[in-house]
C-alpha cells in the first residue's frame, strides 16, 4: 500500500525506529509525528541536536539576563557568541521553546512576551498540536 497525500509513516505504538513491524506503524500527518516525537521525548531540540552550539543551561541564563533588564539582546548574544535573532526568538518562546516553558513556569518573566505567548498557547485552535 502507497503512502497517503500528507502523510508518512508514524512508528506506533512502540516509536522503535527499528520496528518496522506493520502493527507498529500508522500513517500520520508530519505535524502529528513532530508532536508525537515532543510527547515521547525522541525528538532532537534544543542541545539535543547535534548542531546546536547552546546548551538549554546557558539558554536559561540568556533569558534571566534579558529578564533582568540589565542586558540587551545584542549584548547578550556577544556573551555568549550567539546569534542576536536566535536570542530574540528565545526571549519571544519562539526558539528553545522548550526552555522557555521552563522558565515561564519557574515564575521568570519577560515584559509583553511572556504573557502574549502564553495567552496564544492556551487559545490555540482546535486541532493544532503542542
Amino acid at each position: 500500500r502507497s503512502c497517503p497525500h500528507g502523510m508518512e509513516a508514524c512508528h506506533f505504538p512502540d516509536r522503535d525506529p527499528a520496528n518496522n513491524r506493520l502493527e507498529n506503524l500508522r500513517w500520520g500527518t508530519r505535524e502529528s509525528n513532530y508532536a508525537d516525537s515532543i510527547k515521547h521525548g525522541t525528538n532532537s531540540n534544543g542541545e539535543r541536536n547535534g548542531k546546536s552550539k547552546l546548551t538549554d543551561a546557558i539558554v536559561m541564563e540568556i533569558l534571566k539576563l534579558y529578564a533582568s533588564g540589565r542586558f540587551t539582546k545584542k549584548e547578550i548574544a556577544k556573551r555568549f557568541s550567539a546569534n542576536e535573532t536566535q536570542v530574540v526568538l528565545m526571549t519571544r518562546g519562539k526558539a528553545w521553546v522548550h526552555v522557555w516553558e521552563q522558565f515561564v513556569q519557574g515564575g521568570g518573566r519577560i515584559p509583553h512576551y511572556t504573557e502574549t505567548v502564553a495567552w496564544k498557547k492556551s487559545h490555540r485552535t482546535f486541532g493544532e498540536s503542542r
